[in-house]
């Protein structure tokens, strides 16, 4: 996965950014090019990657989770 990220982001990296990333890569640790190519991307706001908020359904209810009809009383 790091290495279709990379190649898919090197048109919009610079030279260091990308040498860190493939050398990352190199050495088997792609967590640690991953961590770098979103920092980059999210640094240097590459074309066609815009923030999206994601919302999460949340339970609406009476009571807070694990409160029952007893406590209450």
């Amino acid at each position: 996965m790091a290495w279709e990220l990379a190649a898919a982001a090197h048109p919009h990296l610079s030279r260091v950014d990308a040498d860190r990333i493939y050398i990352a890569i190199g050495v088997g640790d792609t967590f640690e090019a991953i961590d770098a190519l979103l920092t980059a991307i999210a640094r240097d706001g590459i074309p066609g990657t815009r923030p999206t908020v994601v919302h999460f359904p949340v339970r609406r209810s009476a009571r807070p989770l694990g409160v029952t009809s007893a406590m209450i009383s």
